[in-house]
């Protein structure tokens, strides 16, 4: 379950956004609106699986498959982003760092 307090304090910690602002925009908003919500919190959440939650399932699927890793911090997203692919879109991901070794 997403937590407001959370995406605020960790996502959008330089904005000025209420409760209610930031569930119209996850809810409501215009298609940049959402994307630009998306990625403050895949980017910076502490627990984006959960805190995704706050879109509608199909909104939160197509986010995530256009959402495109910024030259920022690039092997880290990388591997969020496989995480939050394989928990969400239930894709098979391969993230050597994390496989089992024999």
């Amino acid at each position: 379950m997403y937590d407001l307090e959370r995406i605020k304090k960790s996502c959008l910690w330089d904005y000025d956004f209420s409760f209610d602002e930031l569930l119209r925009t996850a809810k409501e908003g215009s298609q940049s609106e959402k994307r630009f919500l998306f990625i403050k919190i895949l980017e910076h959440s502490t627990d984006a699986i959960n805190d995704l939650d706050i879109f509608a399932e199909a909104d939160k699927k197509a986010l995530l498959q256009s959402y495109q890793i910024s030259g920022f911090n690039k092997e880290y997203l990388q591997k969020k982003q496989k995480i939050l692919r394989h928990f969400i879109l239930g894709e098979d991901v391969e993230i050597k760092e994390l496989a089992w070794r024999i």
